[in-house]
């Protein structure tokens, strides 16, 4: 499938948190196979906006980190390339399946112990850069 990087650069992080939530074996499975295809795009991608943040920002004196105000008078600038290069497609093809979350999971009752189906609840913010594109829930 055909990404932009601005869509590996916003599921990549997402996609590694959800790779820590307790999920059936094939949705996990799944998680860490997508996890692994991205990491390396990810890198790509944040190593170029980095580039743009070393480019327009400034230097903090105390901590020494660069960063860019959204009142720097670069900050257009900024934007205009960083949203250039996030419109643009990562050249290679990347092979893989949306993830399948299931709507629920076996728990455990925190009163008696006894496994019962729950609801699988996850943050939207974590799901609203993953879209359709990345995961369904089945």
């Amino acid at each position: 499938m055909k990404l932009k990087n601005g869509e590996i650069w916003r599921a990549y992080p997402k996609l590694a948190e959800l790779s820590k939530v307790k999920l059936p074996i094939k949705p996990s499975l799944a998680v860490a196979k997508l996890v692994n295809k991205l990491q390396q795009p990810y890198a790509v991608v944040d190593g170029e906006r980095g580039k743009l943040v070393s480019k327009y920002g400034k230097e903090d004196e105390k901590t020494k980190q660069i960063s860019i105000n959204v009142e720097s008078e670069n900050w257009v600038v900024f934007i205009k390339e960083l949203d250039e290069m996030f419109n643009m497609e990562w050249d290679d093809d990347i092979k893989f399946d949306k993830v399948k979350l299931p709507e629920k999971i076996t728990g455990t009752c925190d009163k008696c112990n006894h496994n019962m189906d729950v609801t699988f609840q996850v943050e939207p913010e974590i799901l609203i850069p993953l879209e359709d594109k990345f995961v369904e829930v089945v």
